[in-house]
């Protein structure tokens, strides 16, 4: 099999995967609701960036196959048809299956486009492909290893300091020193929450993984770092904070506590007699905490999400948000990465209101994952902040959700390696060589990546980040070694002599 059909072959997995994931097909549903979804998007919506990415999507196709076509021979007008058809056909194909997709659209504009892009590739192959390829045997035969070596270095210094840079929009560099801590409602209103607060600590540390997990099962916790704030909110107000740290909370209207924890009624809630200053200014510092809160809903039939616990100053901006939608909790941050209203990176415990008992509810964050959880629930929810997923957020046309982060995460742990493993497969002159390199890439760049992001980030190294980027690394390395796989120089030196 030719190096052309080998990344033809590749090419179309990726597309398949990239076009049709989450792959929750509705069959039954696609025709209810708003109509049939079937080509009903994009037809009068010409985006001129969305028309370029769906071009340049489909280039490879058409420059694949005019290669093997010139490899055998094939005249220039056999390719351009075989190329647009089939371009038409697997887009026709893809966007008839992404109208079952719920979180897709179908649209013949991108199908026009796509079919478009095969064609240029044919182009792009006949102008220069010819002499690309005669070019590129010419550089193989003349590159060392230490220069292959030197090349994978300075991918890897600019990789890091990339990885760097987006990894410090996950900080908490960003908070305002401005806002308030309310209780049971925004500062404008508009979000009541009803329920009981019986108890509120916060502190400058976050609590690890094992402890998250371990309070999830039997309750048992002991919250790490120094208490930056804790309200006691049994009795009657103001609510003092014992670490004296914070100014008091006051209710807007006269609160009922007579059951010994102040009452949130939708009406009345509490609100910090002035800025919590003080601690915005200590978690800055430390860029992790731990929350912990006691409460209790009066239904579990609230949206909003209505708030519990909150350091903002509208729902538009906030520092963090712990609230409710429906039975679920959700959990919402400020980064520099995250927006100013933290939103719409939104972490979900799912069933933790599903009753009106009392629930202690913890949130830990150590500067790149928050972790959210409810005593005796066994069931910790995740996300992570790290330099794929930040990427995701900044791309508005993504509607990244917070359940996907880990793909864009995986994705962008592949994208680092895919310029490396073409460096090697291209440029290395043999088979040992093309190992060599490989495994060594695969093991500076897990080690070098996962040092980088744990030191800008603040959190403890995590070996399980360490080996996850192995894995991906080495696969990278082991498809693109597969894909475009050569003689060594000498064979294939070789093989042009008359």
């Amino acid at each position: 099999m030719s190096v052309s059909v080998r990344l033809l072959v590749l090419w179309t997995v990726c597309l398949l995967i990239g076009t049709l994931a989450p792959f929750d097909f509705s069959f039954a549903s696609s025709s209810q609701g708003s109509g049939f979804k079937l080509f009903a998007y994009g037809a009068d919506e010409w985006n001129v960036t969305h028309i370029v990415l769906n071009l340049i999507l489909f280039a490879p196709l058409g420059i694949c196959l005019h290669h093997e076509g010139r490899r055998r021979r094939i005249s220039r007008l056999p390719n351009f048809v075989v190329a647009g058809t089939s371009a038409f056909l697997l887009s026709a194909t893809v966007e008839g299956l992404q109208a079952f997709v719920p979180v897709r659209d179908s649209s013949l504009a991108d199908v026009a486009a796509n079919t478009s892009g095969a064609l240029l590739g044919v182009l792009a192959d006949i102008w220069c492909g010819a002499s690309m390829e005669a070019n590129l045997h010419s550089l193989r035969s003349r590159t060392s290893v230490a220069t292959t070596a030197s090349l994978l270095a300075v991918f890897l210094g600019v990789a890091l300091a990339a990885s760097a840079a987006l990894q410090s929009r996950a900080r908490l560099s960003n908070w305002s020193a401005d806002y308030p801590l309310l209780i049971g409602n925004e500062g404008t209103g508009d979000r009541p929450w009803r329920g009981r607060v019986l108890a509120l600590t916060m502190t400058d540390s976050a609590t690890d993984q094992s402890s998250v997990h371990r309070f999830a099962q039997n309750g048992s916790l002991v919250l790490k770092g120094e208490t930056v704030a804790a309200f006691n909110l049994a009795g009657n107000p103001p609510f003092a904070d014992t670490v004296g740290a914070l100014p008091n909370l006051e209710p807007t209207q006269p609160l009922d506590a007579s059951d010994g924890s102040a009452s949130i009624d939708g009406h009345t809630w509490l609100v910090s007699e002035g800025p919590a200053s003080a601690l915005v200014r200590r978690l800055r510092r430390t860029n992790a905490f731990s929350l912990l809160v006691q409460c209790a809903t009066d239904s579990a039939d609230q949206d909003g999400p209505a708030r519990i616990v909150s350091n903002s100053v509208s729902p538009w901006l906030r520092n963090f948000t712990l609230g409710q939608r429906g039975s679920d909790l959700v959990f919402r941050l400020r980064t520099l990465g995250t927006s100013l209203n933290g939103y719409p990176f939104e972490l979900l415990l799912p069933d933790v209101f599903s009753d009106r008992n009392p629930r202690d509810i913890l949130v830990t964050y150590d500067g790149a994952t928050v972790l959210a959880t409810a005593a005796q629930s066994n069931l910790v929810s995740r996300a992570d902040l790290s330099p794929g997923s930040i990427t995701a957020l900044a791309i508005p046309a993504l509607n990244a959700r917070t359940d996907e982060l880990a793909a864009y995460d995986l994705l962008y742990l592949t994208a680092l390696s895919v310029v490396p493993a073409l460096l090697i497969g291209l440029l290395g002159r043999s088979r040992s060589d093309q190992r060599m390199l490989g495994a060594g890439w695969a093991l500076a760049f897990s080690v070098l990546l996962e040092v980088t992001l744990a030191s800008t980030s603040g959190r403890a190294f995590d070996w399980t980040n360490l080996v996850v980027s192995a894995a991906v690394a080495s696969g990278v390395m082991l498809c693109v070694s597969v894909v475009i796989s050569r003689p060594d120089v000498r064979g294939e030196q070789a093989g042009l002599r008359p």
